[in-house]
């Protein structure tokens, strides 16, 4: 086991907003509880527990367990952002789901969804949020989440279906001042209904669609968009290059049933082309180039999450109770919060002057944010003036493999 010297101190200023949600001893669990879903290798609340804090475990278990106000930590966290990250700056809100695999069958809300890379039921809990991308380089910005819960399930909860959370989370954008005009969300979500509420409420659609999906072409008659498909050559897909990747998009204007005229968006990556995006667009406008960029804020979203529960902890919790998890999750937004704060500031702003090079990834500020608990802030601004001494630790400890300064 490992024991932390101190909650590093290029996090502590951004946990003081949070302060006033919570009582002396919950405000310290809250930090160590955040704190630990960053720095520790190992996320249960045991490991997280035994290297931060000299308290018994079962306190922290009971606050994580406790009937905190989770709607009030993620609008100080939403505040935190439009202050220091998202300004006025508006851009595209991505929803999506994916699967928080557990394997415990006693875990409270827990049940067989379809995991979106195996294709396949899986056990656990299917988390839904949404993403704002930013039009700029700003770092994609989890607005909310929610956990998508069987009907089954539903014993002492209102049941939601995939879409009516969709909605919902579009709504609370909104009456957030989150600025987005584009809402994207996959085929999981697709529900002509839905379209039509996007679009009445001012905004850009990019809605996934079933393959099974019937359309027609310049009033042609209607067909499967399987169908259409296989009718497609390499030629009628057009190469867009984006930060030296290439994706194929194809357009066409089609017509769906109960939603009208749209944009049909057909699109895969270079070397994934078995993993082909299907999308109904209200952007009849838009050139494959305009549209392979809101396309790719979408598959980064796909990275945020992966980086979410490898370095961030999103799917290692061990709980029984539906409110911890639910807890904990709000913690896990918490802290990419605080990551991406961190970089404004300090040695991590200053790193790019002396190295020409920050901490990029997720992983990387995890990794420096051990370091920091490890040996202490001081000890690691020291280390800083001394640039080899500093690049040494970066290449083996920090940056990912391959990236050297």
């Amino acid at each position: 086991m490992v024991l932390f010297k101190e909650i590093p101190q290029g996090l502590k200023p951004y946990f003081k907003p949070y302060k006033k949600l919570f009582n002396k001893p919950d405000y310290e669990h809250f930090q160590t509880l955040v704190t630990g879903l960053i720095v520790n290798d190992n996320k249960t609340l045991q490991e997280i527990n035994d290297s931060l804090s000299d308290k018994d475990q079962s306190s922290l278990n009971r606050f994580v367990n406790s009937d905190w106000n989770r709607d009030a930590v993620n609008e100080v966290r939403l505040q935190q952002a439009r202050q220091k990250l998202l300004r006025d700056e508006r851009g595209t809100l991505v929803i999506d789901d994916t699967l928080l695999h557990k394997t415990g069958k006693k875990m409270e809300k827990a049940n067989y969804h379809r995991s979106g890379v195996t294709k396949k039921l899986e056990w656990g809990h299917c988390m839904v949020n949404s993403v704002l991308a930013s039009n700029t380089n700003t770092p994609l910005y989890p607005v909310t989440e929610d956990i998508y819960v069987r009907k089954e399930d539903c014993d002492d909860i209102p049941f939601r279906t995939k879409r009516s959370i969709a909605l919902s989370q579009v709504n609370y954008a909104r009456t957030h001042s989150i600025s987005f005009d584009t809402v994207v969300v996959d085929a999981g979500f697709q529900d002509s209904e839905l379209y039509k509420e996007f679009t009445s409420l001012g905004f850009d659609v990019l809605m996934g669609i079933r393959v099974s999906t019937k359309i027609s072409v310049k009033r042609k008659k209607r067909v499967s968009i399987g169908t259409y498909l296989g009718m497609l050559t390499d030629d009628d897909f057009k190469a867009v290059i984006r930060n030296g990747k290439a994706y194929f998009i194809h357009t066409k204007e089609v017509s769906v049933r109960q939603v009208g005229k749209v944009k049909l968006v057909i699109s895969y990556k270079q070397g994934d082309e078995e993993n082909i995006k299907i999308y109904m667009s209200s952007l009849l406008e838009k050139t494959e180039e305009e549209l392979a960029g809101i396309l790719i804020k979408r598959w980064d979203v796909e990275c945020w999450h992966r980086d979410a529960k490898q370095h961030l902890g999103l799917e290692s919790y061990q709980l029984r109770k539906y409110r911890g998890v639910r807890n904990v999750v709000t913690a896990v937004l918490v802290a990419y919060t605080l990551l991406v704060l961190s970089q404004k500031r300090g040695i991590l702003v200053r790193m790019n002057t002396f190295f020409g090079r920050g901490l990029e990834t997720i992983g990387e500020l995890c990794r420096f944010m051990r370091q920091a608990a490890l040996k202490g802030w001081r000890y690691m601004r020291c280390l800083f003036k001394k640039p080899e001494e500093f690049r040494n630790l970066l290449n083996k400890q920090i940056l990912v493999k391959n990236a050297k300064v």
